[in-house]
């Protein structure tokens, strides 16, 4: 009779942890398709009596596996911010053969300028050359305007991710606390822990972070190398968006804990998608930036008008382009910031603003100090041809813009052109690179921890022929003990 009781027992405790057993399987079943689920397992204890009883419910984790998740995913979205930076910086310079670029519309003025000077006594080739001249004014005009807006734009993508950062920290912190408890009070925290991972996937895609689990599932959160992030509770995270965001200048920081972090994987460098709108805002625009700058000063330069006097006592002044600091020249070799935005064609030369086209051909736009015609022949072309060995010839540019400093003016904006086609290019190489990265790391973590769908539907089919095996063997003791019950009645 008690090896009877005990028979029955072990196959009444088979019966109950298989249903326990069948019900995590059907959560693992239920959560098949979400990427960030990891499997559920049950474990079991074997009782005095050889029966076999739950002993709560874990997850499948491969720390190493999700700390290269994070890590990619981080990449990956610092190298889609920054190439969809470049990709709206690049149409300034669209294709090279449409010459809509800066270097376009500069080889378009060198080449108005000598059919000017092939045929200085025709106002229609001088009207060429003021045409040109606008559309090269514009293209910068337009290119500043354009670069402007890409930064405004990432200071504003700065003040929303961190807006988002700040939400996800507070996400964080709700779930922490509940895994804590959870685990103090013994109770199943696997859906929990999951989620805590999710968030933190959120969170790795804005700054660079690492992590360290505690006691009681404790969590801390440093971003990039140094700065606490969360530690019993988020770290405060504040940005004041750079309104106004002066041309040249950088804007306002991102700090933690009134900490300033910075774009490098250097010090409290934050990478991800915070760390690369810095970069584009303070770094990639700026340069490019000072390239267009530099360019509309090299024009200024080569256009500009110097003293004709026998004893030349004036300074140069600007002549066919001007801009809002004029009437003197820009200082050789030194950036000015935003210059690029305000460069306008003068309008004495425009017929259409009531200017004379003879003015590019003879000087005088300052005065007549400045004539260098002055016999008034139509036939004069030794300025205009002056302007175009100008433009082919070698000048000092700021060295702060990433190109060249000594170059020409024609080859400082094909330069810049080609600066900005490689930095595209590598962005968009790193961008699709960091994407296989993410996607394979994630596949690998998924593989290793995730739910398989083959694999739970195999073992919900052991567990039913497991069920049905206790169940019978139920049945049977149950017989058993009737016939003994009759045997003994």
């Amino acid at each position: 009779m008690s090896s009877l009781t005990t028979v029955l027992n072990i196959a009444t405790s088979s019966l109950s942890t298989t249903s326990t057993d069948s019900s995590v399987v059907a959560r693992n079943i239920a959560r098949a398709g979400d990427p960030n689920a990891s499997a559920k397992v049950m474990g079991r204890y074997t009782t005095f009596d050889g029966g076999v009883r739950p002993a709560g419910i874990n997850r499948l984790a491969d720390a190493a596996l999700f700390e290269s998740a994070i890590g990619a995913s981080t990449s990956s979205s610092a190298s889609q911010a920054r190439l969809d930076a470049l990709n709206q910086l690049y149409a300034t310079v669209s294709d090279p053969e449409l010459e809509l670029s800066p270097s376009g519309k500069l080889a378009a003025l060198n080449s108005a300028l000598q059919d000017y000077a092939s045929a200085p006594q025709n106002p229609a080739t001088g009207q060429a050359v003021v045409t040109a001249a606008s559309e090269m004014v514009m293209t910068l005009n337009s290119a500043t305007d354009v670069t402007r807006q890409v930064r405004w734009g990432a200071d504003q993508g700065i003040a929303d991710a961190v807006d988002s950062l700040n939400r996800l920290l507070g996400d964080f912190d709700e779930t922490n606390e509940a895994i804590m408890r959870g685990m103090v009070l013994g109770r199943d925290v696997t859906d929990l822990l999951d989620q805590r991972d999710t968030q933190l996937r959120a969170i790795s895609g804005l700054i660079d972070i690492r992590t360290i689990e505690r006691d009681n599932g404790d969590m801390v959160i440093f971003a990039g190398d140094s700065l606490t992030l969360y530690e019993s509770g988020p770290r405060d995270v504040t940005f004041t968006l750079s309104t106004p965001l002066a041309d040249g200048a950088i804007g306002n920081d991102v700090s933690i804990d009134g900490i300033p972090v910075s774009t490098s994987g250097l010090g409290n460098g934050v990478g991800g998608q915070i760390g690369a709108l810095l970069s584009i805002r303070d770094e990639t625009s700026i340069t490019y930036q000072r390239q267009l700058d530099e360019i509309a000063r090299g024009l200024i330069e080569v256009f500009a008008e110097t003293d004709q006097s026998a004893v030349p006592t004036l300074t140069d002044q600007v002549g066919l382009f001007i801009y809002s600091g004029g009437p003197a020249v820009p200082p050789s070799g030194t950036v000015v910031d935003g210059l690029a935005g305000q460069i306008s064609v003068n309008p004495a030369a425009d017929p259409s603003q009531g200017g004379s086209i003879a003015l590019l051909r003879d000087g005088g736009f300052s005065g007549a100090s400045y004539i260098e015609n002055t016999a008034a022949n139509e036939g004069f072309s030794d300025r205009l041809l002056s302007y175009a060995e100008a433009l082919s010839a070698d000048r000092s540019f700021d060295s702060s813009a990433d190109i060249e400093s000594t170059v020409s003016v024609l080859a400082y904006a094909s330069a810049s052109a080609a600066w900005l086609a490689e930095e595209r290019t590598v962005a968009s190489v790193a961008a699709e690179s960091a994407e296989i990265q993410r996607d394979r790391t994630n596949e690998a973590w998924h593989n290793a921890v995730g739910v398989n769908i083959d694999k739970e539907m195999t073992t919900l089919l052991d567990l039913e022929r497991s069920y049905q095996a206790s169940s019978r063997l139920i049945s049977t003791v149950d017989a058993m003990f009737n016939a003994l019950l009759q045997a003994t009645g």
